[in-house]
C-alpha cells in the first residue's frame, strides 16, 4: 500500500522503461517521460513514450514556447511570412508576433530577410512515435478514469494506475474501461499488473499534442546535455 499518490507515481517511474519495452515490443527504444504534464485538458501524472532518435544537430536548437508549436508546424520550407500576416492569422498584437517570430528564428526554423519579413528554412518535425498518458490515483478509479479519458485528446493510449490494494472496485467495473478504451494498471511496491491493455489509436493533432511533442523534445535535449 502506498502512503500517497506521489509514492505510487515514483514506483511506476522505476519500471517505466520496462513497461515501454513491453508495450512497444522493442528493446531499449528512445523514450521520454514527463511528470505533471499540463496538457490544457488536465495535468497528467505521467506522459511517456517512444520517439525518433535525434542527432546532435537536431538537439542543438532552442526549445520553443509550448503554446506556439502548432503555428510553426503549419509552415513549409521556403514559405515566406511577414509579421503583419502572422499577426492577422492568430489575432495577436504585433509585439507578440515579433516575439514569437524571433523565437522561431533563434531556434533555426525561419530566417529574417528584411524587417518584418522571413523565410522558412526548416520545417518542424513531430518527434513522438508513441504517446502513453497515465493518471495515478490510490483508489478513486472513477475520477482517474474521467481524467484519463481527457488525455485521449493527445495520446495513443491512456491508462489509469491504481494502488494494488484498492484495485478490486475498478476490476469489478472493467467493462467501463473496455468501453472507453482506457487501460488499467495496478502496482505494489515491486511491480505492476496490466489488467486491461487499450487499443492503440492515432494521437489527434490537437494543441495538447503539439505541446507534448515540444516537451518531449526538451526532455531528450536536457537528458543528452546532462550526459554530455
Amino acid at each position: 500500500m502506498f502512503a500517497a499518490e506521489k509514492d505510487l507515481v515514483y514506483a511506476f517511474k522505476n519500471v517505466a522503461s520496462d513497461f515501454i519495452e513491453y508495450d512497444t515490443g522493442t528493446s531499449s527504444p528512445p523514450f521520454f517521460l514527463l511528470e505533471e504534464f499540463d496538457s490544457h485538458f488536465g495535468i497528467a501524472d505521467i506522459v511517456m513514450g517512444t520517439c525518433t532518435r535525434l542527432s546532435q544537430k537536431d538537439l542543438s536548437r532552442d526549445t520553443i514556447n509550448l503554446n506556439w508549436v502548432r503555428p510553426i508546424f503549419n509552415l513549409i520550407e521556403d514559405q515566406e511570412i511577414t509579421t503583419d500576416a502572422f499577426t492577422q492569422s492568430y489575432g495577436i498584437s504585433k509585439t507578440t508576433a515579433r516575439i514569437r517570430l524571433k523565437e522561431y528564428s533563434d531556434a533555426g526554423f525561419i530566417k529574417k530577410l528584411t524587417k518584418g519579413h522571413y523565410r522558412v528554412i526548416r520545417e518542424y518535425k513531430v518527434i513522438t512515435d508513441t504517446i502513453i498518458a497515465i493518471e495515478a490515483k490510490l483508489k478513486n478509479w472513477k475520477q482517474a478514469l474521467y481524467q484519463a479519458m481527457r488525455y485521449q485528446r493527445f495520446s495513443n493510449k491512456s491508462y489509469v494506475l491504481l494502488d494494488r490494494k484498492h484495485v478490486k472496485p475498478a476490476l469489478k467495473n472493467i467493462h467501463v474501461f473496455k468501453k472507453k478504451n482506457i487501460g488499467l494498471l495496478s502496482m505494489n511496491d515491486e511491480d505492476y499488473i496490466i489488467h486491461h491493455n487499450p487499443t492503440t489509436k492515432e494521437a489527434p493533432q490537437t494543441h495538447s499534442f503539439f505541446r507534448l511533442n515540444e516537451a518531449a523534445f526538451n526532455f531528450v535535449k536536457m537528458r543528452e546535455e546532462a550526459y554530455a
